[in-house]
């Protein structure tokens, strides 16, 4: 064989470990209710479907439902239903930082698969400084969960966007979260008297 640049194809173009990082889709539309509608038409057997798309919350929902006929009969009832992934990223955040702040948080990873696993956790900010490295490696046993770090330093009043993306094996997760940098701000009381 001749491994020349002529006439054998060169391998490559596959991508690192920090490109793949990238490709994972972030959860960012968190939302308290999934879906409401007032008014849900029957068919001629009292059945409707509703279809509707499920915000990126991790969680357990509620649907209720509350059925009226037209000789003002009422019924009601509710059910329950979980949605998650095998690897999931738990943002631990404040609700806020202040100027100055230097301050480490990160994400809970859960795995939530039969089997311990190895995963690497990346973060990408915007409005704070990064002061620690950018991804970590950590073991997660079966059925539970790790609590991955970073370092952060706020310079200046602005929103600031956290990514957190992790992946173990082949299960991945991926979220964007912003909270606001604020000023430092003391209560200012007057009182006037005349």
């Amino acid at each position: 064989r001749n491994y020349s640049e002529k006439g054998e194809r060169q391998g490559g173009g596959g991508l690192d470990m920090a490109e793949m990082m990238k490709l994972i889709q972030l959860r960012e539309k968190f939302r308290p209710t999934a879906y409401h509608n007032p008014e849900v038409r029957t068919d001629a057997n009292g059945r409707a479907t509703v279809r509707f798309t499920l915000p990126d919350n991790l969680t357990a929902f509620k649907v209720m439902a509350t059925a009226h006929t037209k000789n003002s009969l009422f019924g009601a009832g509710d059910k329950r239903f979980k949605v998650n992934k095998n690897l999931m990223l738990t943002p631990a955040l404040p609700p806020f930082l202040r100027i100055g702040d230097t301050i480490q948080m990160g994400v809970l990873a859960h795995n939530r698969t039969q089997a311990d696993g190895d995963a690497m956790v990346q973060t990408d900010v915007e409005g704070v400084d990064l002061t620690s490295a950018d991804a970590q490696d950590i073991a997660i046993p079966k059925e539970d969960k790790q609590e991955i770090l970073f370092t952060y330093s706020a310079k200046e009043e602005r929103d600031a966007t956290f990514v957190f993306r992790g992946k173990m094996g082949e299960e991945t997760d991926g979220v964007k979260v912003t909270i606001p940098v604020l000023l430092h701000r003391l209560p200012l009381t007057t009182a006037l008297s005349g």
